[in-house]
This record gives C-alpha cells, structure tokens and sequence, in this order.
C-alpha cells in the first residue's frame, strides 16, 4: 500500500495521473498511454530527455505487459517495463540515428485508448490481440497508429481517429 501511495505521489508529481484515477476498463486492459511519465522518469536513469519511440503490449497474466522504448539526448536509448505501479528499465544502449521511418511518438494526439482499440480491431476482424504496438511513421501523415495482430491477421488503426488504415 505504501509503495502504491507513493508511485501515485510521483506519478501526478511528474504530470501523470494518479493511479486510482484510473477507470477499471483501463486497469483491464492496461492502459499504457497514462503510464508514459512514469516509463519516461525510469529511462532518465539512462537517456537524458527521453522521448517516447515505441509502444509494445502483449499478453501477460490477466492483462498485456508493456515495454516503453525511449530515445534520450545523444542517441542513448532505454527500454522500460512498466505496467502501472512499477517501472524498470530493462536494456539501454547507444544508437546515434533512430531507425529510417520511426519519429518519435506525439503522446497528446494519441485519442484511442487499448479498450477502444479493442473494439475497433475486433470489428475489423481481429478479435483476439496477441500483439499490440504503437509507433509514428514518419511519412507524409505521420499520425501516431495502434497495430493489432491476433496471429492470423493484423488491424492498423489510426490512434488520433480511430480510422483502420489499409
């Protein structure tokens, strides 16, 4: 309880909310997007300034296990496990130029949450989600966007509309 008070303290400290602000949807799920100070504070340890590159869900007990890849000053880059309460970083190394097409994520255009990315994949035919990922291309619309894979087939989704992306 104790630990659970004070990552709360931090979490609405560093600009997060707190984590019984929360709806239950989001704990079902996971809701990793209201996680990100929390994953950015333990990269500090090891990227300075660390911006959000890539968001990785899959499967792990009742809900998914997320790991956050952050992109610090000086190409120092950090992978984070956190799943709301806690934060590790897991790998850390150096890689001056991000890999061609990757930007680095605009977490407030991020509207679709995983509950509604859920029903937006199993709508378009992906009902089960074996793998959840959330990236912004650097294209010419770089929208961030959700990928749903259930193992058979993949959803792209538009996470600023919820729009499927063919």
């Amino acid at each position: 309880m104790r630990t659970l008070l004070l990552t709360s303290l931090i979490l609405a400290a560093c600009g997060g909310s707190a984590l019984n602000d929360a709806s239950a949807d989001d704990l079902t799920y996971g809701e990793p997007m209201h996680w990100v100070s929390m994953a950015a504070q333990a990269a500090t340890d090891y990227a300075a300034n660390p911006q959000l590159m890539h968001l990785e869900g899959k499967p792990a007990g009742k809900g998914y296990g997320w790991t956050f890849l952050f992109r610090g000053d000086l190409g120092y880059w950090a992978a984070v496990v956190c799943d709301g309460k806690t934060a590790q970083v897991t790998e850390h190394y150096q890689m001056i130029e991000p890999p061609l097409g990757m930007t680095a994520i605009d977490t407030a255009g991020v509207k679709i949450t995983v509950a509604k990315l859920k029903s937006i994949a199993s709508k378009a035919g992906c009902a089960s989600m074996h793998a959840i990922e959330l990236d912004q291309p650097l294209t010419v619309s770089p929208d961030p966007h959700w990928m749903a894979d259930s193992g058979e087939k993949q959803v792209f989704v538009d996470a600023t509309t919820g729009a499927v992306l063919q």
